[in-house]
């Protein structure tokens, strides 16, 4: 009987554990999220009802998003599913949570500034072009960076209030310091409702706006009824992505406490992270079918030059093949007349 327990034992290569199934999971689901931010990094430009203020605000949060869930898919991700003690240091752990702290600044504030462009263009349509022109979301965006960076400088890197990782929950958390406490409490967590709560009012205000100006205005223009059609449909988009940023910091800075599973405080925190951002792409290609029309036409016109390119070869494979096969048989022809 012990043997053939032993046997057993041997034929049992890998066993599925659970941080193999978080870890999968955290991979799947930020790789496809940050497929659907590059999609909107690199051809916003080329959609037209994009080619403005809120198109290149919308391209400067996706940046922020796609590398945030670029590190879940290369280093947590594969940190936790192959229990790399490596990505789990001090060292690499502060880096990478700082960098996608950052990111996620990045793409709060760039939400915030969209709600005040949405806002702007329902309520004040007649200043929405010189409230934001070109050089106004230029120093906006500046603004953002600059407001994401610097104060994480100080905290992050002065105070060395820095992520650590914690093996039990698959999740980070910030050190256990008096100085790193007050910060989480006092600059994150009360920052971050200030800022949701903010982009919550004016999409709803927003919002309240659009439907009541589609129901009382008929216009009969084309042209009107088309960039009227589009203004409310960005309001839509924004409204849904504000409702996904308040569902991820109640999960996040909330809800865990109330909770001692292992696999309930790490689908709030760290999974929600990643969640969070991968739908806040998947939101703005739903909203923009013209990203999934340009994608097929790009596919498309690949395979018709792969095609055509194939179409060029053939000619000459088939000369080669009739060149090759006369000179085999002009070279039978001689050897049969010198015997």
């Amino acid at each position: 009987m012990a043997v053939n327990n032993q046997t057993t034992s041997d034929h049992i290569l890998f066993t599925v554990e659970d941080h193999h199934v978080a870890g999968l999971l955290l991979i799947v689901t930020a790789f496809f999220g940050a497929c659907a931010n590059y999609i909107i990094v690199f051809l916003t430009d080329k959609i037209s009802s994009l080619q403005n203020a809120f198109g290149c605000l919308t391209r400067n949060q996706a940046i922020g998003e796609a590398i945030l869930l670029t590190i879940f898919t290369l280093c947590f991700g594969p940190m936790i599913l192959f229990n790399i003690d490596f990505f789990k240091s001090d060292s690499v752990a502060r880096v990478f949570g700082h960098i996608n702290l950052v990111c996620y600044d990045i793409c709060i504030y760039s939400h915030l500034i969209i709600s005040m462009n949405r806002f702007t263009a329902i309520y004040f349509p007649f200043h929405y072009n010189e409230i934001f022109s070109k050089r106004y979301v230029l120093a906006m965006i500046f603004g953002i960076y600059f407001t994401a960076i610097a104060p994480s400088l100080y905290m992050y890197i002065y105070e060395d209030c820095h992520l650590i990782y914690q093996e039990p929950f698959w999740k980070f958390n910030f050190i256990s310091t008096p100085a790193c406490i007050t910060i989480m409490y006092y600059w994150d967590f009360w920052r971050y409702v200030s800022t949701v709560s903010l982009i919550a009012l004016l999409d709803v205000l927003a919002f309240a706006k659009a439907r009541i100006s589609s129901v009382k205005v008929n216009i009969t223009d084309a042209v009107a009824r088309k960039r009227r059609h589009d203004e409310i449909k960005f309001v839509k988009q924004v409204c849904l992505q504000g409702l996904v940023f308040v569902c991820e910091l109640l999960t996040y800075f909330i809800l865990p406490r109330y909770f001692e599973s292992r696999w309930a405080i790490y689908l709030l925190t760290t999974f929600a992270w990643a969640l969070v951002h991968a739908c806040d792409g998947y939101i703005t290609l739903f909203f923009n079918k013209e990203f999934f029309r340009l994608l097929k036409a790009i596919l498309s016109s690949k395979s018709q030059y792969s095609a055509s390119t194939l179409d060029q070869m053939k000619p000459t494979s088939t000369l080669q093949s009739y060149t090759s096969a006369n000179t085999e048989h002009h070279s039978v022809h001689l050897e049969g007349n010198k015997q």
